[in-house]
């Protein structure tokens, strides 16, 4: 007997109201940095925004003197890095965090002119609500130069002291484990964090990819299956409100349950307990459990082992995965069932 989990309920990360402050000690050209904001920060902060507090701090290996009364700064890649962070620190300073966040980004994703470039600067100010003559003011007033001043006290207060570049802590304390996984996957870590942070009179806070209606929908479809209606009713039930142009309308909920007489009082009472809160808990462990960890939904496991090939070719073709996977005499959906081809990637996006 072969069996197949499907992880339903995912990007559900369990936090308290308090946010998880996530500061990213950073510098303008650096690849490193360039690198962890695309592909690890800014996704992470469209995900699960309302649960974090970014705290973006420009200055890294910077350093600055005094040269006959003038204020010089020195950075590890050349004067244009320093234009940069200083650029980066007034949109920080005077902006919201969504504003800033999304201006950083689209900095540091330029690929046609430099992150720290006249042109990049403003084209990203103009893309992000933020005014371009307010940055070249504080730019130009010294203001700039009062801010990295501040970005490197902070970052020289790093203990133990910043030697990487960039640098990520969480909640003003710095772990080395925490920033070496975050490099390479900051959403398990992030989701780790919050799930540790859960508020002591055991109430959740849940941040899903597509927002509240998605979490909620996850925890009616958590209880459902909690309930053990069997293995058929919970496909069918699953089947049948995925279908519905809400899965989060309890009316759509009903009409399912209904349908295939479950208990909706039942489903009801779960979904508003911390029952349905501790199932979508236990729902996001497990998820976060799996090796290697979740990258791309849904994701699809047999036998509690993943393989990349059976991923990509389930996303072509499930019935010839699951025919695939039967040994003795197969049903007749199988016959002449081929696997579909995989490009060697396993996943498509």
């Amino acid at each position: 007997m072969w069996k197949v989990l499907g992880f339903f309920l995912v990007l559900a990360c369990a936090s308290q109201a308090e946010r998880l402050k996530v500061s990213v000690y950073y510098e303008s050209l650096c690849g490193d940095s360039i690198r962890f904001v695309k592909n690890q920060l800014f996704p992470v902060y469209k995900l699960l925004g309302n649960a974090l507090q970014v705290d973006l701090v420009p200055y890294g290996k910077a350093s600055s003197s005094n040269e006959s009364g003038k204020l010089v700064f020195t950075c590890q890649h050349g004067p244009q890095e320093c234009y940069g962070n200083k650029f980066h620190a007034c949109a920080i300073s005077q902006n919201s965090v969504e504003e800033s966040t999304e201006f950083v980004y689209c900095s540091l994703s330029s690929t046609e002119e430099s992150p720290a470039s006249d042109e990049t600067l403003e084209r990203c100010s103009n893309s992000s609500g933020i005014s371009w003559k307010a940055l070249q003011s504080c730019y130009e007033s010294g203001r700039a130069d009062a801010l990295l001043i501040k970005n490197g006290e902070r970052t020289s207060a790093i203990t133990p002291p910043l030697k990487f570049v960039p640098t990520i802590i969480f909640n003003d304390h710095f772990d080395q484990t925490n920033q070496d996984r975050s490099l390479r996957d900051l959403l398990s870590v992030v989701c780790e964090l919050l799930n540790q942070h859960k508020e002591l009179n055991g109430e959740y806070k849940f941040s899903c990819q597509h927002g509240p209606s998605e979490c909620l929908a996850n925890k009616y479809q958590s209880c459902v299956l909690a309930l053990n209606y069997g293995q058929q009713k919970n496909v069918l039930f699953v089947d049948c409100i995925m279908r519905k142009r809400s899965a989060a309308d309890f009316n759509n909920v009903q009409s399912c349950a209904e349908l295939l007489n479950l208990n909706t009082a039942k489903i009801k009472a779960c979904s508003e307990s911390s029952e349905g809160d501790r199932l979508l808990a236990r729902n996001g462990d497990l998820t976060w459990q799996l090796d290697p960890q979740i990258s791309f939904v849904p994701t699809i496991v047999y036998d509690q082992k993943y393989n990349s090939d059976a991923q990509s070719q389930s996303l072509q073709d499930f019935v010839a995965v699951v025919c695939s996977k039967i040994e003795g005499n197969k049903p007749e959906i199988c016959k002449d069932r081929k696997l579909p081809q995989t490009n060697g990637w396993g996943w498509f996006g």
